[in-house]
Order: C-alpha cells, then structure tokens, then sequence
C-alpha cells in the first residue's frame, strides 16, 4: 500500500491544475516563468507561516528567528512542490515509457528515411527530405507533445502501438503548415538529389556495357 500523501486532497486538486502549463515550460526546458508564480499561489492559499506557527496570531510581527523559521519552512515546501510535480508531470513511469517508445521508434523512421539513397529503390520524397533535414527543429516538439497528451487521455493505446502513427501524422501536417521558403528549399534539395540519382544510374549502366 502507497504512503500517505504529506498533501490534502485540495492541494493535489491545485496541483493539477497546473500540469499542462509544466508540461509546456518541460517542453521549451525553462520553467522561470513557472515557479515563482505558482509558489506566490500556494503561499496566497498555504502561508509557510500557518504552518509552522499556528498558535501565533496572523496580525503578530515575527520576531527574526521566528522570521528564520518561517524561511526554512517555505524553503522545505517550495522543494517538495517542486519534486512533487517533477515525479508526477515530467519523470512519471507512463510519461518515461511514452518517450522512450516515440524515441525508439523515431529514430527509425528517420534512420529508414535517411539511408543512402543509392540503396534506395525509388528518390526520397519531399516530405522525407523535410524530416531528413528538418525533423528535430520542427517536427519533433509536435510528437511530442501528442504523446504525452496520449498518456492522459482516458481508454487511450500504448504509446508505442501508435508513436509511428504519431509520427506521420505530425511530418504531414508540419510539411503541409510550413513556409513557402522551406518548401522551396526542400523541392530544390528533391530535385538535385534526384539529378545525382539519375547520373549514378547512367554512370552504372555506362560501366556495366564496358564490361559486356
């Protein structure tokens, strides 16, 4: 049987509350904008002075070990929040196995789309040439973000049974939303990769008659 939580049932409620928001701060990897707006929250609902001076009335001025103790206190929650949501939002067992699942089946797909296109039996398309060169940069924090949605959504598959899924699904809609320039660059870079392709070919069949 799990422990006893050290938090109320209302505070876990406040807890949750702020998950999406971790989520996003855990996706850019910058939580400043996070803490210190949160913790002003809890301290509004949750003094640190309540806490651990009970008997001494609100309207009391402190004296400064008991300013000290206060500090310390706020300090030692502010700590325990912050393992709190890390263990629960951003290092959970069911966020863990959704990464890793969308990792290892990323790489690969990726690592299939950027094989040697000379062993390939037909040119890269544009989209593959898109995740080739641009998967990480633009494509990458949409999958996921999907996946760690997947996680929480109720009746919801094994991330991995649908990471592959995932991940096309983001490389069409990322390719289809993204800038004209991009675009061009990536048709550019189709092209020429198929010209090389076509001079390989040629280059091949030119040596295989010599040696008929």
């Amino acid at each position: 049987m799990a422990p006893p939580s050290w938090l109320s049932k209302e505070q876990q409620e406040f807890i949750l509350t702020y998950h999406e928001q971790y989520l996003e701060c855990k996706k850019k990897g910058n939580f400043m904008s996070f803490w210190p707006p949160f913790f002003e929250k809890w301290e509004e609902k949750w003094p640190a002075r309540v806490s651990v001076l009970k008997d001494v009335p609100l309207d009391q001025i402190l004296t400064e070990p008991q300013l000290e103790e206060v500090a310390k206190a706020r300090d030692t929650i502010h700590k325990r929040l912050t393992a709190k949501l890390c263990n629960d939002f951003g290092n959970s067992k069911v966020g863990r196995r959704a990464n890793a699942a969308g990792n290892t089946i990323v790489s690969k797909l990726i690592g299939d789309i950027v094989k040697s296109e000379k062993k390939r039996s037909r040119p890269l398309k544009a989209t593959e040439v898109y995740a080739k060169k641009y998967y990480s940069l633009r494509v990458q924090p949409a999958v996921k973000e999907e996946l760690n949605a997947m996680k929480d959504a109720p009746g919801a598959p094994e991330p991995k049974k649908r990471a592959m899924q995932v991940v096309r699904k983001q490389l069409k809609s990322c390719w289809e939303n993204e800038t004209a320039e991009v675009k061009e660059e990536v048709t550019k870079l189709v092209q020429e990769m198929k010209e090389e392709r076509e001079k390989d070919v040629s280059h091949e069949r030119k040596e295989l008659s010599k040696d008929l």
